[in-house]
């Protein structure tokens, strides 16, 4: 295996597939015609950083050594010699221990094909019944090769008839040794999924007891080739699907895995009885940007969401993101796409919240902080965090974020003067009783922005946007209508002359609403010190805008009854991955 990855990072994936391809570049990327499936559109890429290919048309995936292979009918070791030799790598000398050892990794994922192939010829009516009860249909029970295991000494007859050594079983992880010397069956009476890993190969198998037995799952016990700290359930199709998508969905169990597959949702993978490693998110983050977590909502998918988090802090960049799905009332995904379908799941996944967002509420969420010793514990807790982010860029970004946190829910009392959030409304008015969505506040930052600031409406692309946005209230609609018409009429405006105008139109309220300048998202201190960049800060607030506007409406769309309105779903969620990317980039410029 390390072999195996030296050839991967020192020759690229596109020097070996233009041998076969012909490759155009486009951005980071190369694009052509598959190899693998009739095209006449090229949908099939090549990416070098990323160190495999995919071909978005048949879905094939893979990297030089599987690309050599499946071109050349070689075996995948074999395909690893060939482009050593081709490129004067030197072949690995494996001493006689090694070469014992490689060879008996091969029998073990031979035993591991014949087992599994055991499994599924063992379903019987009952078996069938028990699955179609769980949702398992015909067609998910074949692609996963789900199976059964009657136990009873069966499987260990089936591979005497085979002449198959006992000694090969036992390093398989298929059978195991008592105290006592006894030989027994690992899996007994357990509905069978097999591990795969990225190659397709079978690891090992994971097993539910069939009734309410414990313990309730079962995997396979760590041998030469199956490592649960490295291998995640769904891999061998989940990898190719996050690179389409350019994120993965974490789940805890296999029925979960199962259950979003059967959905179309195929870029969800699972670990195995196990938190999630270090190694599993290196392996994420190299086919996509993103890794959402979805655990159980109950008491021990928050731990475990806590524990993930100590682990990622570490290891986060501007290009190695985590998310989190809040599930609702302690459920799992299989329960809530069975009870309330995919539509409710697909609009948890809209709404995921961010890593920063997520340790903001786990530390903040249902507590008080009444005192200041409290504040002070909740303050260095957040700074903690931040100095474990090593990307400084980031870094510097949670810090200013959880600031912003702890100003608007700890140290502003004024109330509705300045924003108050009550039950995800904002409360901004002279008697705090109007209250305003994420949406209008938004609306109402902007307006703000160019009072203070009216020499931005000179600009012609922003004054495009502010013509053309059409406010949620009709009273500031108007008001920006006639501020519009204010700033062709004046050359010499600004917030007084401003004022001066209102207060003998009927806009005077709308006025001083707008105008009060800690209505802003950003704070007056940081808005003197950046004025110079005040364009910068009105493209912020604007693209904040544009991507709340992006998210209602692929809501509404992943929500809606026409088929043809449910196929622009792909295309709004792609833009909105490259307006968080854009806003994440325009932030970046206000680090302090």
């Amino acid at each position: 295996m390390e072999f195996y990855n030296y050839l991967r990072e020192q020759i690229r994936t596109s020097d070996i597939v233009k041998q076969k391809v012909s490759l155009t570049k486009k951005g980071n990327e190369y694009l052509g015609i598959c190899p693998f499936h009739s095209e006449k559109t090229p949908s099939f890429t090549v990416n070098d950083a990323k160190r495999f290919y995919h071909c978005f048309g048949c879905g094939v995936h893979g990297d030089i050594i599987k690309f050599v292979a499946e071109t050349t009918g070689l075996s995948y070791k074999e395909a690893a010699i060939k482009i050593a030799q081709e490129n004067s790598i030197e072949l690995p000398k494996m001493s006689a221990d090694q070469q014992k050892e490689y060879d008996e990794a091969d029998q073990i994922y031979n035993v591991l094909e014949l087992a599994s192939a055991y499994f599924t010829d063992q379903i019987n009516k009952e078996v069938e019944g028990y699955l179609l009860a769980r949702g398992i249909n015909k067609n998910i029970k074949e692609q996963f090769s789900i199976g059964y295991a009657p136990g009873k000494g069966l499987l260990i007859k089936y591979f005497e008839k085979k002449s198959i050594p006992l000694k090969i079983l036992l390093s398989s992880g298929l059978v195991g040794k008592k105290e006592d010397g006894k030989i027994y069956e690992v899996f007994n009476n357990r509905i069978i999924f097999p591990i795969r890993n990225t190659y397709n190969r079978i690891v090992g198998f994971g097993g539910r007891v069939i009734g309410d037995g414990m313990p309730k799952y079962i995997n396979s016990p760590e041998t030469l080739v199956f490592k649960k700290s490295e291998t995640m359930y769904g891999e061998n199709t989940a990898i190719s699907a996050s690179y389409k998508k350019n994120y993965s969905i974490v789940v805890e169990g296999y029925m979960d895995v199962i259950a979003l597959h059967q959905a179309g949702i195929n870029e969800a993978i699972a670990s195995l009885g196990t938190s999630v490693t270090e190694k599993h998110l290196q392996k994420l983050w190299r086919s996509g940007e993103e890794i959402i977590i979805c655990l159980d909502g109950d008491n021990a998918g928050q731990r475990a969401s806590r524990r993930l988090i100590d682990i990622a802090l570490p290891m986060i960049a501007y290009d190695k993101k985590i998310s989190f799905v809040i599930l609702p009332n302690s459920k799992d995904p299989d329960e809530v796409i069975k009870s309330e379908g995919i539509e409710l799941f697909n609009k948890l996944l809209a709404e995921r919240i961010n890593l920063s967002e997520a340790i903001w509420l786990s530390e903040y969420g249902g507590k008080t902080f009444s005192s200041a010793e409290s504040k002070a514990v909740l303050e260095n807790t957040l700074d903690t965090v931040c100095l474990q982010i090593k990307d400084k860029v980031l870094s510097a970004n949670f810090r200013r974020y959880f600031k912003e946190q702890m100003w608007q829910k700890l140290y502003n009392k004024k109330g509705a003067r300045n924003g108050l959030k009550k039950n995800n409304k904002t409360y901004i008015g002279s008697n705090g009783d109007k209250e305003y969505t994420e949406m209008e506040v938004l609306e109402l930052s902007l307006c703000s922005f160019i009072i203070k600031f009216p020499g931005l409406l000179k600009i012609a692309r922003i004054r495009e946007f502010v013509a053309d946005l059409t406010l949620s209230s009709p009273d500031f609609n108007e008001f920006k209508e006639w501020y519009i018409s204010q700033i062709d009429m004046y050359d010499d405006i600004n917030e007084n002359k401003t004022k001066e105008l209102a207060e003998k139109t009927g806009f005077y309220n709308s006025f001083l609403v707008l105008s009060d300048p800690k209505k802003i998202f950003l704070d007056t201190i940081f808005i003197e010190k950046n004025k110079a960049n005040c364009e910068l800060i009105f493209d912020l607030l604007s693209k904040k805008y544009y991507l709340l506007s992006l998210k209602q409406e692929y809501i509404n769309i992943i929500n809606s009854n026409k088929e043809e309105v449910r196929l622009k779903a792909p295309s709004y969620l792609k833009e909105i991955q490259e307006t968080s990317k854009q806003l994440s980039k325009l932030s970046e410029f206000f680090i302090n």
